[in-house]
């Protein structure tokens, strides 16, 4: 918690100096600037950006050297021509406010997608569960807003600024997978049940009502790119409701001591499984039909 000290002010207050109203030109200003920002920071525009300037050097070459000046000519044309629409593009399709907001509040991840200690069973399959998200979803709208898209993915390469970082996608786990702890031997397997909602199951069942918070699990397996991702992992949560309203939220969630989930929002062990017969695999890469059923 951080802690804000005011200072005591005096008996007497000196008269406050009255502040000019910010005019809608200047809002437009500021809303401008943002929209600039935002286009300049998108790997598109950067990367056409580089091109052109690459271009434009060839163009200067040609002309100090007389040779192929039609050709560089053409190709600065066009290199800029594609610089200025994606700009444009993404300056009109600029928006400054996000209709909701994620953050995560609990994690519990393996440093690789095989080290960890929690499993979901199906068919004779059970499946590694790497990455167990709690996330807080805020709907920052005026009206209910209907999820009809959740997705999380995972920083795997971080490039310079001129380049996007890669990122990969997460393969959710069903609800409806049994969660199974395994232990060392020759300790039995637990089975284990999350404390709170899946944050899809509160998104199925209804809509969030304007300035709404809930929060609920997101239970992820990845592909093999996972094991090169970063330390601290970073992911990206994507929402999208029904009204084509949607926000990319990136975080990082809790880190040091309370990097791991807590019993607010945790988990409970059941009873010893019988995981004989069972073979390890990920569901990230296992195209087996799932019969929906352990």
């Amino acid at each position: 918690m951080r802690i804000v000290k005011r200072k005591k002010h005096a008996k007497k207050r000196p008269k406050a100096k009255k502040k000019n109203p910010i005019s809608n030109s200047d809002n437009n200003k500021i809303d401008l600037r943002a929209a600039i920002s935002h286009a300049l920071s998108s790997g598109w525009v950067q990367n056409s950006g580089i091109t052109c300037l690459g271009s434009g050097c060839v163009l200067i070459a040609a002309i100090m050297t007389s040779t192929q000046v039609k050709a560089a000519a053409l190709a600065f044309a066009l290199t800029g021509t594609a610089f200025l629409w994606l700009a444009t593009l993404f300056v009109i399709g600029y928006k400054p406010d996000n209709p909701f907001d994620a953050t995560i509040i609990g994690i519990w991840s393996g440093q690789t997608r095989d080290s960890t200690q929690i499993y979901a069973q199906y068919n004779n399959f059970i499946t590694h569960v790497p990455v167990l998200l709690n996330v807080r979803v805020v709907n920052l709208q005026q009206v209910p807003a209907t999820i009809s898209k959740l997705g999380v993915e995972i920083e795997v390469k971080k490039r310079p600024w001129i380049f996007p970082s890669k990122w990969v996608r997460g393969v959710d786990i069903p609800d409806a997978m049994p969660l199974v702890w395994v232990n060392p031997p020759p300790e039995e397997p637990m089975g284990m049940e999350l404390i709170g909602e899946r944050l899809d199951a509160i998104f199925r069942k209804r809509p969030l009502q304007p300035h709404e918070t809930v929060s609920g699990w997101i239970l992820l397996d990845f592909p093999a790119e996972y094991d090169d991702a970063p330390h601290p992992f970073v992911f990206r949560i994507s929402l999208k409701d029904t009204a084509k309203q949607g926000a990319e939220i990136i975080d990082s969630g809790p880190i040091g001591k309370d990097i791991n989930v807590t019993s607010s929002y945790g988990l409970n062990f059941t009873t010893p499984v019988n995981l004989e017969g069972y073979r390890i695999t990920h569901w990230a890469d296992n195209p087996t039909p799932w019969r929906g059923k352990p």
